[in-house]
């Protein structure tokens, strides 16, 4: 994804993030999320910062131009890996933590040299590789939120001021556990299908490119977890890695190259054997993953069918279209 084509509207939007109204705004997230927000100063002196700033306000605006939704995009301080997304009336907001910009390039630094990671990406040079992994799992990052914010649940465990969105759930304080569950689904399969552009080349996917996607893709889940462990302890927000990947990756190649699938096998295991060996951490998600497949395609029917019972709920906070079909995208 180009940071070029339409940087007027994007250092517009730049410069008003200084104005009355956008001041109310941050104050807003500060308190929701009990954490300050990263200083101008700092964004406009690091090019990371600016980089995904710039790239997720120019998609914004490219994608959603006819929306009367006004896109803000912002760093908060927090050490976890992670992105939030909120909706005050029309001003929507998608937060990256310092976290995420700090350790994801960090870890990916620490694995692309292992032998079982070379024996994936050969001789692509470190440094290309590093930058390649972390804007992958950058945009997926991001556009995972997006699904949030198009789909009508954005900041639903967090904006507990928008009591316009809390009110469809009636007498429940919040979305239940199996609400969070399908919307994390959804996201899921917005990310996916806005990935696709990333992995493919005139049209077709491209190998390498889709060989470092999955492993972005699913390093960025593991980091998550790792720096996340104390908040959720398990997946019961979110189902397996292995299993989110599985389902992203049958999205993203939409059946058209089979013999992909053992490339993707092969990455994810040498993804998942490097990022163990760098923590320490003996893992047994894999056979867990494998005796527990019954059970999570079980569990995935179920949100299929909760989604659509919930799917209307959501249309007048929804950007977009929203189907019973959870993958009609």
């Amino acid at each position: 994804m180009s940071t070029s084509g339409n940087c007027n509207i994007v250092e517009k939007l730049s410069e008003e993030d200084n104005s009355g109204d956008n001041k109310f705004i941050a104050e807003k997230i500060e308190k929701i999320l009990q954490t300050r927000i990263v200083s101008e100063d700092i964004v406009a002196n690091n090019p990371i910062f600016q980089l995904m700033r710039r790239a997720a306000i120019e998609f914004f605006n490219n994608n959603f131009a006819n929306s009367e939704i006004a896109f803000h995009f912002y760093y908060v301080l927090d050490f976890r890996v992670n992105a939030y997304t909120l909706k005050f009336d029309n001003d929507a907001v998608i937060c990256f933590t310092t976290g995420a910009i700090e350790h994801i390039s960090e870890i990916f630094t620490r694995i692309v040299d292992l032998d079982d990671f070379r024996s994936i990406f050969g001789n692509r040079e470190s440094p290309k590789l590093i930058a390649d992994l972390s804007v992958n799992a950058f945009y997926f990052l991001f556009f995972h939120e997006l699904g949030h914010l198009i789909c009508g649940h954005a900041g639903y465990t967090l904006n507990k001021e928008n009591t316009a969105f809390m009110a469809m759930f009636e007498d429940v304080k919040k979305p239940s556990l199996l609400d969070r569950q399908t919307f994390e689904v959804q996201a899921d399969v917005v990310a996916a299908n806005y990935f696709n552009s990333i992995v493919r080349n005139d049209n077709k996917i491209d190998l390498p490119r889709m060989e470092v996607a999955i492993s972005a893709v699913y390093l960025l889940f593991e980091i998550i977890f790792l720096f996340d462990r104390g908040r959720f302890a398990s997946d019961h927000l979110y189902l397996p890695s292995t299993y989110r990947m599985t389902n992203i990756f049958a999205i993203i190649i939409q059946n058209e190259v089979e013999d992909i699938k053992p490339t993707f096998e092969k990455v994810v295991e040498a993804t998942d054997k490097g990022f163990y060996y760098v923590f320490k951490i003996s893992s047994k998600k894999m056979q867990k993953l494998k005796k527990d497949s019954q059970k999570i395609e079980k569990h995935m029917d179920t949100i299929i069918d909760h989604w659509r019972a919930l799917y209307r709920e959501l249309e007048p906070y929804a950007i977009v279209k929203l189907h019973p079909d959870i993958y009609d995208w």
